[in-house]
């Protein structure tokens, strides 16, 4: 009868060491995607900030003195519709 051939210890420390390399690359890829999404999050918040500035601008422009022909009014309705969706004051 042949006798199944056990691991030796250096083969258990081998298989240990890549299973904690496979999770220790799994929480870094979680660690660079949160930083990531936070980065981009930030970046898109910047960039509504900065739409804001120019829709509040506008709307009130059109508001003071609303247009008179129906491509201005329409102008004037979508830059209110737009200023309310992305929550500019």
């Amino acid at each position: 009868m042949e006798r199944a051939r056990e691991l030796t210890m250096p083969v258990w420390y081998t298989v240990g060491i890549v299973i904690l390399m496979l999770v220790g690359l799994g929480m870094f890829n979680l660690l660079y995607i949160n930083v990531a999404v936070s980065r981009q999050d930030r970046v898109e918040r910047e960039s509504d900030r900065r739409w804001c500035q120019l829709l509040t601008t506008l709307d009130d422009a059109y508001r003071a003195a609303p247009p008179q022909s129906e491509t201005g009014r329409r102008l004037a309705t979508d830059i209110h519709k737009l200023r309310q969706d992305l929550g500019c004051g």
